[in-house]
């Protein structure tokens, strides 16, 4: 019967009585009662009857009562010397059987699951054998079975593995019981076993391992050749492990941690009936194997050097079973080969993401010149069309070559088989990866065309100015006549000009970019849509402080008065006083909403155009943020001030940008980035120097700032490929950087920087990654004695000019097939072999060459001589400028630490109960729902008890696996179990066995006091367990992700 009561039901509740009083062992009177428990059960288990070792239902080992339990029975029976053998196997593979019929014991039997969790029972050998085998008992301890169909396939594999490795650690001899031939079913399962004790080192126990076959009277051929294959799986799995543990030149096959002989020990035994149940006879060869069995394992005592006494198994046990629940992470996995692959791939997939981000990066910078240099406004829509189509057609090219990189890794590692489980999802995963750089790509392309479209009457203007300038040039060429001048003389006479020209110039030009929009009014529409019903109050408060008038920044103070309504209590009824520390907590809900809403923005903003969609979409947003806030109601004051707040913001940055976008098109600023090409205009005029010198310096003078520029362009996207090949570890995977930056919060020992991590993990990551990119940056290249930043941007500038110079041969190579060629054939041939590698000033070149009445003899051959050795000077004058290059304070085009967050960080979605950011590394993984491999406890996240308001110490799978726990959510209680209902693009599944990681354990009490003040809560006891030394949390951390801290 499924529900039967047997006498282990009593002796488990008795130790569960046991250690309750235990736990709270200052009440004497309490323990008084109870202390005679142990030495009732220790003298029933002395007589016979088996011990629960392990609570089959929920996978625990009741420490202080077994231990307290053999205390008594060594003290009935003295510190005597045991050999433990235990025995595992599937369900109903006839392991209990086994056990019976071998050793005359009395464990049961029946169909389906009636083992649960792990029992003992203490045999005793004869006088005259204690003599011989120097050993007084056997220890035998028989499992449950493994891969029950009653238990979830995902509880399963962790349940199993747990006991698997937890019954092969503690027996120094283990039967594998295996029904028919095939060993398969235990591939896993032992593959798992062998890593954990790796990584727990109980390999000093020279464990050893039998194989049973059931059902087969003899082991045959076929049965060999499938046990080599196993054996040999194991072997490469032991490989594994031993190599993520850096033990591999110790151990390189199974036999080496788990003893094996693949001849002796084997046994194949005939089924158990002789004929059809019910009325058929017990089968002798059955017996007769058995008897074999025994005489083995007699062998196996007797060859044994050295037996554990009772008092080394208890300390065995318990450092054994605190040892499986350090390793959680291990045995979430059915083996050691998948653990490996599934980190390989995790790698990998980033290693995939960044080759996609990183070659359409490079393409934007192609297309942002080529779309920059193109012509008028006429064609401007079809280069649009043009471009967009190119990017698309590019994004399909790179995810075709990387699609066929991700099959070939699937297809032909060596790891296929385990992998296969997750081709499917990765290919899914970057298909999603494509669509979102199509989209990108569009946007891209829209808001360069956008911000050309609004520069067209700049852009004119531009071209006035400089034709302007090119003839004040000639007149002042003109008045000097036949003046003789030195070098330094010419620059004064021209610099004298040039402040006179440009007064003019300030004098004279009106404002050229006048935009269409009134931004404050547009942002004012934006409210009016969104807070129809809120606009008179938010009118008044408009006019006491205008948009313009407002801050800066996205920061809110809250004010308890106008911005907080009492928290609504279970059922909707009563109210409570709100405190200082509640206004606390709405501080901090209040900057989680802005520092989303700041993401937003500079995720979105692509260009320096005003978009209305923006503002919009940011007000929605916060809406949105404001009405998911499980803490409090916030008033509708709250919610018109955060957006007066959002709305300020948007008002002061697209402003900003604007005044850039002004700047960008200022025909002032632009003749003043020329006067270097107007000074070298006017001594080649007034020197009537070498036409062919003067030529060259013309254009390379035109050269240089494009060359820097398009070196800052490429800077960002070539240091991250840089600190990618230098082969930092925290770089690999999202889970390795989160480690990586708790470790790092951990060794500087200030509660006040986590909190920056405890309220927005992905802020807390895009934060390190910019200190670790700027250490990086300023760090001195040992070959060159100059900063990497430096070295990395005279490498760039080396392969441009290398290009350019390319280029400026093959253009006057090509003229001698054109006749009659000329400077405008040159030109127009090194502005398609160019375009694309920098943004050129075409018109601005063609106005200062073109102009210019060249001679017949004019040689072609001098003029490339000239360039080339102008464009060395352009090189060693930008070196300069790179000499000086402050990664923290130059203007970026594209930051590498941002570069780095989106290819390592990706999603920001944080669970809901916890705040531990979700595991995937794609922004936008619809349909995959948001999950977390590791949870934290839940005060972490903030949590407490809604009617004590004490700390929850709980993480989230145990919390969802309860029946009668209940959560907060807008002013309601639910069940946890109906958690999908409300947060449904989550993935928490129930699991009682997972406890805090060592890392959070060490937080919690390290920082307890801290984190309670934080988050108005109030502190609870901290289990003794959870006291860690940080070197322990080291090497957890280091054991769990493979990373060297």
């Amino acid at each position: 019967i499924h529900a039967s009561f047997g006498l282990e039901h009593c002796f488990r509740e008795l130790g569960q009585m046991y250690e309750a009083v235990m736990y709270v062992a200052e009440r004497n009177e309490l323990v008084q009662q109870i202390h005679h428990l142990p030495q009732v059960v220790a003298k029933l288990f002395i007589s016979g009857f088996p011990l629960e070792l392990m609570d089959g239902d929920a996978a625990h080992v009741p420490l202080k009562w077994v231990l307290a339990v053999l205390d008594e029975v060594k003290q009935l029976l003295g510190d005597v010397r045991i050999f433990v053998l235990s025995v595992l196997g599937i369900q109903s593979s006839g392991k209990s059987t086994l056990l019976n019929t071998v050793f005359g014991l009395q464990f049961t039997v029946s169909a389906g699951r009636c083992t649960r969790g792990a029992f003992i029972q203490l045999v005793p050998f004869e006088e005259s054998f204690k003599q011989k085998l120097k050993c007084d008992y056997l220890l035998v301890v028989d499992t449950e079975g493994l891969r029950a169909p009653e238990i979830d396939s995902e509880e399963s594999i962790k349940h199993d593995n747990e006991i698997a490795t937890f019954v092969i650690g503690l027996a120094n001899l283990t039967i594998v019981n295996i029904f028919g031939e095939n060993p398969g079913d235990m591939d896993d399962i032992l593959q798992t076993t062998v890593h954990a004790l790796l990584r727990m080192k109980c390999v000093r126990l020279n464990s050893s391992v039998k194989f049973v076959h059931q059902n087969v009277k003899a082991v045959s051929d076929k049965t060999d050749t499938g046990r080599q294959k196993f054996l040999e799986k194991l072997d490469k799995a032991t490989r594994i492990a031993a190599k993520q543990e850096k033990v591999e030149d110790k151990y390189q096959s199974f036999s080496s941690v788990i003893k094996f002989d693949g001849k002796s020990d084997i046994y194949g035994f005939p089924c158990v009936w002789k004929g059809d149940q019910p009325m058929a006879p017990v089968n002798p060869g059955y017996c007769e194997t058995a008897q074999v069995l025994k005489c083995a394992i007699i062998e196996a005592v007797e060859a044994k050097k050295g037996f554990i006494t009772l008092s080394q198994i208890q300390s065995h046990i318990e450092e054994l079973w605190k040892s499986v629940l350090d390793d959680d992470f291990v045995f979430s996995f059915k083996n050691t080969v998948e653990l490996s692959a599934y980190k390989e791939l995790d790698a990998q997939y980033c290693q995939w993401s960044w080759e996609f981000q990183k070659e359409m990066i490079e393409w934007e910078g192609i297309a942002r010149n080529k779309m920059q240099t193109s012509g008028g406004s006429a064609k401007l829509n079809e280069l649009q069309r043009s471009i967009i189509k190119e990017g698309h057609s590019k994004a399909h090219d790179v995810y075709d070559r990387l699609m066929k990189s991700i099959k070939n890794f699937f297809e032909k590692s060596e790891q296929r088989e385990t992998f296969a489980q997750w081709q499917m999802n990765t290919e899914i995963r970057f298909r999603e990866l494509l669509s979102e750089r199509e989209t990108q790509v569009e946007r891209f392309c829209k808001s360069i065309i956008s911000k050309k479209q609004a520069g067209i009457e700049g852009v004119k203007m531009q071209e006035q100015c400089r034709n302007l300038f090119l003839r004040n040039v000639e007149e002042l060429v003109h008045e000097m006549g036949e003046m003789t001048l030195t070098e330094e003389e010419q620059e004064d006479k021209f610099n004298q000009s040039w402040a006179g020209w440009l007064q003019e110039l300030k004098d004279n030009t009106p404002e050229i970019y006048k935009t269409d929009v009134d931004i404050e009014s547009s942002i004012e529409e934006c409210l009016r849509t969104l807070f129809k019903d809120q606009m008179p109050t938010i009118i008044r408060k408009l006019e006491l402080k205008p948009l313009k008038n407002r801050q800066h920044d996205l920061k809110m103070k809250i004010k308890r008065e106008d911005h907080m309504s009492t928290r609504t209590r279970w059922g909707g009824w009563g109210t409570t006083t709100i405190t200082e520390e509640d206004v606390a907590i709405a501080q901090r809900a209040t900057e989680r909403i802005l520092v989303n809403i700041q993401e937003y923005f500079d995720s979105e903003i692509e260009s320096t155009l005003y978009n209305k969609g923006v503002v919009h979409t940011a007000l929605a947003k916060m809406k949105a943020l404001i009405s998911k806030s499980e803490d409090f109601q916030f008033t509708i004051i709250y919610e018109i001030d955060l957006a007066l707040t959002v709305a300020g913001y948007s008002f002061h940055r697209f402003e900003a940008m604007m005044e850039k976008l002004k700047m960008e098109q200022d025909p002032i600023e632009y003749v003043i980035k020329l006067k270097p090409s107007f000074l070298v205009e006017f001594k080649a005029k007034y020197s009537k120097s070498c036409q062919e010198k003067a030529t060259a310096k013309k254009i390379c003078s035109l050269l240089e700032t494009p060359i820097h520029d398009e070196v800052i362009s490429s800077l960002g996207v070539n240091i991250v490929q840089g600190m990618k090949d230098s082969g930092s570890c925290y770089l690999q995977s999202k889970s390795v950087l989160k480690v990586k930056v708790l470790y790092d919060l951990g060794v500087k020992g200030d509660f006040s920087l986590y909190k920056d991590y405890l309220c927005n993990v992905s802020n807390s990551l895009r934060h390190w990654l910019k200190e670790y990119t700027l250490q990086y940056c300023r760090k001195c290249n040992p070959g060159t004695n100059k900063s990497c930043i430096t070295v990395f941007a005279n490498g760039i500038q080396r392969r441009l000019i290398t290009k350019i110079s390319t280029a400026v041969n093959d253009c006057t190579r090509n003229l001698e097939a054109v006749k009659p060629y000329g400077i405008r054939n040159w030109l127009d041939d090194f502005k398609t072999k160019v375009q694309g590698q920098i943004q050129l000033d075409m018109e601005a070149i063609q106005a200062f060459l073109i102009s210019d009445q060249l001679p017949e003899s004019f040689d072609y051959k001098n003029f490339t001589a000239e360039v080339l050795e102008g464009l060395r000077s352009v090189q060693q004058r930008n070196e300069k400028k790179f000499d000086d290059l402050d990664a923290a304070s130059m203007n970026w085009v594209k930051e590498p630490w941002n570069l780095l967050h989106e290819n390592l960080v990706g999603c920001c979605e944080q669970c809901p109960f916890c705040k531990e950011q979700c595991d995937l590394t794609i922004s936008n993984h619809s349909p995959h729902d948001h999950s977390v491999e590791l949870h934290r406890p839940g005060c972490v996240g903030g949590w407490k008890s809604s009617e004590t308001k004490e700390m929850v110490l709980d993480i989230c799978t145990s919390r969802i696996a309860s029946d009668n726990i209940k959560f907060l959510h807008k002013g309601k209680f639910y069940p946890y179990r109906e958690y999908k209902t409300h947060f449904p693009n989550w993935h928490i599944p129930p699991d009682n066995s997972f406890t805090a990681s060592c890392y959070w354990k060490w937080f919690l009490t390290k920082y307890t006091e801290e984190l309670a003040k934080h988050c108005a809560m109030k502190t609870v006891t901290i289990p003794d367990g959870w006291n860690l030394e940080w070197e322990k949390v080291k090497k957890d951390l280091e054991k769990k992700y493979n990373v060297k801290l």
